[in-house]
């Protein structure tokens, strides 16, 4: 029955070194992201910039990085029912060109 246990225990011990292993690839890959659309200037279409009052950055590189990611992922999924919308709302047709030139820039950093 010990022997049993000690693997088991072993095999938990393995899977929860190997999740933690995946989540620091992950925080980090997203974290590098984040920093690469800061530097590119990119993070206005991203997030809001600054909290009013303070004087440092309202989201950090990591959840930068993460919401670029995931822009891009939704606007691959719903960009047909954004052309319809932008359809009814021509007025909005240059902010909406600005975005799409934005989106490319960061798709090229993802």
């Amino acid at each position: 029955m010990e022997v049993t246990i000690s693997k088991v225990a072993l095999a938990n011990n393995q899977r929860l070194t190997n999740l933690i292993l995946l989540i620091a690839i992950a925080y980090t890959a997203s974290c590098l992201t984040g920093l690469k659309i800061k530097n590119t200037g990119l993070t206005k279409y991203i997030n809001r910039l600054k909290i009013e009052g303070k004087n440092r950055p309202r989201h950090s590189y990591f959840w930068t990085g993460l919401y670029g990611t995931t822009w891009i992922l939704s606007m691959d999924i719903c960009w047909q029912w954004v052309e319809k919308l932008m359809q009814t709302a021509l007025n909005k047709l240059p902010f909406y060109q600005k975005g799409l030139t934005a989106m490319k820039l960061i798709q090229c950093i993802v």
